[in-house]
């Protein structure tokens, strides 16, 4: 799924400066790919405290993914009901749930690991409510580690401003990002690379009026350039 047709050395400073400034970003405490999926369809467009406050209160009804999939939807809402569009949500997780169970009689997500990661993409890309950054964030977040980049709104807006990507659409963005990746880079460096993007994003590479004039890749920005 990393194409390397787009490569150059931009993307290795960026990443460089961030880590520079922000220190190298690992996790050894990954979830279960069924529970990382779980938080990845309830997470959308809500702030990552409220989201996995929310996972924890599931974890809680429901110490299984099956109790899960076995509730009503509404059920469901009334644990998760502070994430934005719970009631949607609530419907897409056990639609989602039931459709794995059915198609592969167990929630384990065991038949991703003998898939290639294009391949498992496009399988999460077919469960209800599972848009490219949740498939991505499956694969890469979770135990498996996969060599996949996610693309979230402020990953999305940062690498447009830089120039990596063209697109507001989180899919488009993902295909044309993942063209820029150093093909040497594995699952924990594209983990890292989301992270330092998305807090950049969040920090200095704002929504509305970015703060270039702080920015340590403004000269790396075609953006910015454009408005000195």
């Amino acid at each position: 799924m990393q194409s390397s047709m787009l490569y150059d050395e931009t993307l290795p400073r960026v990443r460089s400066r961030l880590r520079q400034l922000r220190g190298p970003v690992r996790s050894n405490d990954r979830m279960a790919p069924i529970w990382q999926l779980i938080h990845a369809i309830i997470s959308s467009r809500t702030l990552d405290a409220v989201s996995w406050a929310a996972l924890e209160r599931l974890m809680i009804c429901w110490a299984e993914p099956e109790g899960i999939m076995a509730a009503r939807p509404e059920e469901v809402e009334a644990v998760i009901f502070d994430v934005e569009h719970a009631e949607p949500k609530s419907r897409w997780l056990v639609a989602a749930l039931r459709m794995l169970h059915n198609a592969h009689g167990d929630l384990t997500l065991g038949f991703l690991s003998d898939l290639p990661t294009e391949a498992a993409f496009r399988k999460l890309r077919n469960l209800t409510g599972v848009g490219p950054k949740a498939a991505a964030t499956t694969l890469n977040f979770s135990s498996l580690k996969r060599r996949i980049m996610v693309v979230d709104t402020h990953v999305c807006r940062t690498a447009n401003r830089l120039g990596f990507a063209f697109h507001k659409d989180l899919g488009k963005a993902h295909t044309e990002f993942s063209r820029h990746i150093d093909p040497a880079w594995d699952g924990d460096d594209l983990y890292e690379l989301h992270w330092l993007l998305k807090r950049h994003g969040q920090e200095v590479c704002v929504d509305g009026a970015p703060a270039c004039g702080r920015c340590p890749l403004a000269d790396l920005c075609p953006s910015a350039r454009m408005v000195q």
